[in-house]
């Protein structure tokens, strides 16, 4: 087993980071663009594949609302 020197493990942390800033960004984003229907707290609660389809839909949503078909965009 080969053990990791401090610059690798540097970098590992780092990316830990930035996932985790991706993360807060995303629960946040989602709270604000579903305009109120999802709390930050249900949005923290949420798993990768919910937090991904409830973006979809959204997105999906504010398409229609823009008199776009989501079909040419997503």
């Amino acid at each position: 087993m080969r053990l990791a020197d401090s610059q690798e493990i540097m970098d590992y942390i780092s990316k830990l980071r930035k996932q985790s800033k991706d993360i807060e960004k995303a629960v946040v984003e989602l709270a604000i663009y579903s305009d109120g229907s999802i709390s930050i707290r249900d949005a923290w609660e949420m798993n990768f594949e919910e937090r991904n389809l409830a973006i979809k839909v959204i997105n999906e949503r504010n398409l229609r609302k823009a008199g776009k078909d989501p079909a040419q965009y997503l």
